[in-house]
């Protein structure tokens, strides 16, 4: 599979089909360009293994998240429904849950944060960046 059939098929299974449908091939290169170039210099390579394609797309779904987050959030009553926990009918008595919302991030951390979450996954992909060597020469 290529990564583009990878990402549109993770993004066919997490959206619902009219946020699917939101999701330009712009949106998709721009998110598969940032999280490949994130990806190439924490590993200090240029190519990205076949391997890490899962990896890659995953960072891609973060980033697209961090741009446009409302195509990842429920409808309104889609989230009410989770959130009730009981329903009385006798004096009409409802209790919900608390609704948990997440830290929020500046734009700027969300790329180290990100990277920080995918550093385990990515760790075994790495390379010694060039001049890491024994030789005094850099080599």
């Amino acid at each position: 599979m290529t990564i583009e059939q990878i990402l549109d098929y993770k993004l066919s299974k997490l959206l619902s089909s009219e946020n699917y449908n939101l999701v330009t091939l712009l949106d998709k290169n721009f998110v598969l360009a940032q999280a490949k170039t994130k990806i190439q210099s924490y590993c200090h390579r240029i190519d990205i293994p076949v391997e890490a394609f899962y990896v890659w797309a995953d960072m891609a779904i973060e980033i697209l998240k961090g741009l446009n987050n409302s195509l990842f959030t429920k409808a309104t009553t889609e989230e009410l429904m989770d959130r009730v926990t009981s329903v009385k009918a006798g004096d009409t008595t409802l209790s919900f849950s608390e609704l948990k919302e997440g830290p929020k991030e500046e734009s700027n951390s969300v790329g180290d944060s990100m990277l920080d979450a995918f550093s385990k996954q990515l760790q075994v992909f790495r390379k010694f960046p060039k001049g890491n060597g024994c030789g005094t020469d850099g080599v």
